[in-house]
């Protein structure tokens, strides 16, 4: 979606960032090689897997302790296509 949006607002005659930032989300292979390189949020595919697969058995057997919610922290990848607000 953030690939799009860079190319739309590209075709409009505007820039990134100086007109608009664009953050993507899960850091796709092309986000480091666009231009400008991407900004994105990642969220850990590895630790969300495992913390998934670990609440699973207790779901299939119907085990209410499992009814629980897990936190799989992201982080932000800062790249060249954000940039501080114009005042």
């Amino acid at each position: 979606m953030a690939v799009g949006a860079m190319e739309a607002v590209l075709e409009k005659g505007l820039r990134v960032p100086q007109d608009i930032s664009i953050v993507g989300l899960d850091d796709i292979v092309i986000s480091a090689h666009l231009h400008p390189p991407l900004t994105t949020i990642v969220i850990p595919k590895i630790r969300l897997a495992k913390e998934a697969t670990e609440l699973l058995p207790g779901q299939i057997n119907g085990n209410e302790d499992t009814l629980v919610s897990r936190f799989v922290e992201p982080h932000h990848v800062v790249r060249q296509s954000t940039a501080p607000p114009v005042e």
